[in-house]
């Protein structure tokens, strides 16, 4: 194996970490569609809550897409959208919450894995 497809090869974890996140991204996307689950949190937080959830879920979708391809602008991408989700959650009311853990375990092991990323 050269050290090119060496350095590139995505290890299981990022893969499975990927897998879930895409899913996950899925469910938040059909969530905004789906009333019960969308007008508890519209009451909660204020309609703003809806194009930040999009936005952050397309840099979101984006960043993991980069991780997949074990690219280091996936790991950028992923990160500023994370600081980007905490900080508009401050904003609308949302407490900083165990919802922000799995994120940041992401993030946290993409830089784990940087060196091998190109």
């Amino acid at each position: 194996m050269t050290q090119d497809s060496e350095k590139n090869q995505r290890p299981l974890l990022i893969t499975i970490v990927c897998i879930f996140g895409f899913i996950g991204g899925i469910l938040v996307f059909l969530g905004l569609f789906i009333g019960a689950a969308r007008d508890p949190v519209i009451q909660q937080y204020g309609p703003s809550v809806i194009p930040i959830t999009i936005v952050s879920g397309l840099f979101g979708l984006g960043g993991l897409i980069g991780f997949w391809m074990m690219r280091k602008w996936g790991l950028y991408v992923y990160s500023a959208n994370l600081v980007f989700g905490i900080i508009s959650g401050m904003i609308v009311g949302m407490p900083f919450s165990i919802g922000y853990i799995l994120p940041i375990f992401v993030a946290i092991l993409g830089f784990i894995y940087f060196k091998q990323m190109s």
